[in-house]
């Protein structure tokens, strides 16, 4: 069976939604642009725990170095059972998003168990610098969209380096 090649159509799989710099996927059938389940936790300015699915644009959330400013907020609907890892009670992401650890970068799905679970949706950000943040009940470190998470993990997989890594700045698609 042939595979569909991973950014076919990529322009017409997203709309804007009703929240300005918000874009809604319409089509998951190349891959997951966002990666964190809606209920993940993290931590804004004030030293508030909220959950992925009430960051908004323009909110500052804390980072590796400090903090920024969310300049856009991506959701992808799928309602469907999906692979995930739960790194801690604070932590669902997709398989193969990138966290830092022992100071390097690997996927999810290197470290712990894969584990298929119903998601509604993913989320991810595009920060206005500083694109790693601290997620769920230990602080894990995770890359969010245009942040290269290094050479390996791009021999990897170079197509999803493209969507959300060095390439995402580069693309001019709805999720800069």
């Amino acid at each position: 069976m042939a595979r569909k090649p991973l950014f076919k159509n990529l322009e017409n799989n997203f709309e804007e939604s009703t929240t300005p710099g918000e874009y809604k996927v319409l089509h998951h059938t190349w891959c997951n642009v966002s990666c964190f389940t809606g209920g993940s936790l993290l931590t804004d300015v004030n030293g508030d725990t909220i959950k992925v699915k009430q960051v908004k644009q323009g909110m500052m959330i804390l980072t590796q170095n400090g903090k920024a400013t969310v300049k856009k907020v991506v959701q992808e609907v799928i309602n469907c059972v999906d692979y995930v890892v739960r790194i801690d009670d604070g932590l669902t992401l997709s398989q193969n998003h990138p966290i830092y650890v022992d100071e390097d970068w690997y996927l999810p799905s290197e470290l712990y168990q894969v584990e298929k679970e119903y998601v509604d949706c993913w989320y991810n950000f595009e920060l206005c610098h500083d694109h790693v943040i601290k997620m769920g009940e230990n602080g894990t470190l995770v890359c969010t969209l245009g942040k290269y998470c290094g050479d390996r993990l791009y021999e990897l997989n170079p197509l999803a380096d493209k969507l959300w890594g060095r390439g995402h700045f580069e693309s001019n698609k709805v999720i800069v």
